[in-house]
């Protein structure tokens, strides 16, 4: 099997001073989120609602209060029915590798509910927004704060020892995201894609559902609608061309694919954004 590099989910950060990507108040309903990974550790802080996030196909149930870490290289996704509300914290991997913490070695307890650690949180979160003449300098020590008190507190000892182990069937998994979306374009077929991981068919198949929670043909359709948002936002293609450039192989399968994942057709996507 293929071995993985750490390029399949890059981040930019805005200022390499500051080791993190932030993002606040993301509302989730529903399960059509489509699942990412990366190097760097995400911590999700949840405020109001119930879900799950499924993280390498193992679902942890969450809710307000609630601190999710989706450690290095874990496939994730968060799902909810009636709805959850969360923010969500990226922090660079080389940061916290330089300070003495290497991610890319050991794993945090996924799901964790304590009032200190939320705290220290909301303390990164309020220097973040801050406009002080020592910004920087304090969003990296309450950084360093919070990483000290999970390490402390919340490693998974189990992960130091079985973490790449217990990853090797979502290794496959990941080598076959990073060729859908290489080929996002062409005519994608469960043969293709499985001989890439070298597995058959049907453990690829089966696998594939249970790390990413959705089936290989859902998870294409998905990244295709995304992809024909955009073009559509962009206001520089036709709906005809964007069918074309996003792999659909006519219009109306195009139009019902589209409906299912965004809610609405294309033309009424399209028409929404001119206005």
């Amino acid at each position: 099997m293929k071995s993985l590099n750490y390029t399949y989910e890059p981040h930019i950060l805005p200022d390499a001073r500051t080791p993190y990507l932030y993002h606040d108040k993301i509302k989730v309903t529903g399960s059509k989120m489509i699942p990412n990974w990366h190097r760097n550790v995400e911590f999700l802080r949840f405020f109001s609602g119930e879900g799950l996030v499924i993280c390498d196909g193992e679902p942890f149930e969450v809710g307000e209060g609630d601190i999710f870490v989706a450690n290095s290289n874990c496939m994730h996704a968060v799902h909810s029915n009636s709805g959850i509300v969360y923010q969500c914290l990226i922090v660079d991997a080389d940061f916290c590798q330089e300070n003495g913490i290497d991610t890319d070695k050991i794993a945090f307890k996924p799901c964790i509910h304590d009032e200190t650690l939320i705290q220290k949180y909301d303390d990164i979160v309020s220097e973040i927004s801050s406009e002080n003449a020592f910004r920087i300098t304090a969003i990296r020590s309450t950084v360093l704060a919070f990483l000290l008190h999970l390490s402390r507190n919340y490693l998974d000892n189990n992960s130091l020892f079985d973490k790449h182990i217990r990853k090797s069937s979502a290794e496959g998994i990941k080598i076959a995201t990073l060729y859908i979306k290489a080929h996002l374009t062409e005519k994608l077929s469960l043969d293709d894609i499985a001989l890439q991981t070298g597995l058959s068919k049907f453990h690829f198949a089966r696998e594939f559902k249970k790390i990413v929670g959705m089936t290989p043909v859902n998870y294409i359709n998905a990244l295709r609608c995304e992809k024909a948002k955009k073009l559509l936002s962009s206001g520089n293609y036709r709906i005809y061309e964007v069918q074309d450039e996003c792999g659909f192989e006519n219009a109306s399968y195009f139009t019902k694919v589209f409906k299912h994942y965004c809610s609405v057709t294309p033309a009424e996507f399209l028409k929404s954004i001119i206005g």
